[in-house]
Parts: C-alpha cells; sequence; structure tokens
C-alpha cells in the first residue's frame, strides 16, 4: 500500500489514533486490582502509536531494524530485530 495514492495512509493513521484514544480512555477508567490490564493496554497503545509514526514518516510500517557493525576492515556484521508489536502476530 505504501505505492498507492495517500489516503490508505490517512485511514490507517486515523485507525490508530481513534484506537490509541479509545484505549486511553478506557486504561483511565480500569479497577486497581486489574493489574494485568494495566500492563497490556499501555502495550497495545505503543504499538498503534510506533505504527503510526512510521506511517506518517515512512509512509508504511516498518517490521524489522536492521544494525550493521564493522568487524575489521574488509567485513561486517549485519543483524535484524523484529519489531517487539509484530512479534506477537507473525
Amino acid at each position: 500500500m505504501a505505492t498507492h495514492p495517500g489516503w490508505q495512509r490517512w485511514f490507517f493513521a486515523l485507525i490508530a489514533v481513534g484506537a490509541s484514544v479509545a484505549l486511553t480512555m478506557w486504561l483511565s477508567r480500569i479497577k486497581n486490582d486489574e493489574k494485568l490490564l494495566a500492563i497490556a493496554l499501555p502495550l497495545i497503545i505503543g504499538g498503534a502509536l510506533g505504527n503510526l509514526y512510521d506511517r506518517l514518516v515512512h509512509g508504511y510500517v516498518v517490521d524489522f531494524y536492521r544494525f550493521t557493525l564493522p568487524v575489521g576492515t574488509t567485513q561486517r556484521l549485519t543483524w535484524q530485530i523484529l519489531r517487539l508489536p509484530w512479534a506477537r502476530s507473525r
């Protein structure tokens, strides 16, 4: 979708904002004994805001971060790290 016209970017950005607002409102109303929910909701909100940032800055959602470390003068060590929000769904 990153190569398509811009309406998809703004559509999914709006969904991310709406979901973040709704989940933040839910988070503000949870009871003291709902500790697991109090941990889970901010993680979901963080994933939605991370995706929102990627959509607005890059135009698409980044799944992996690539790191490269020079080793000597001619070699380098490269590895990728899967973003935590994607680890649960892929």
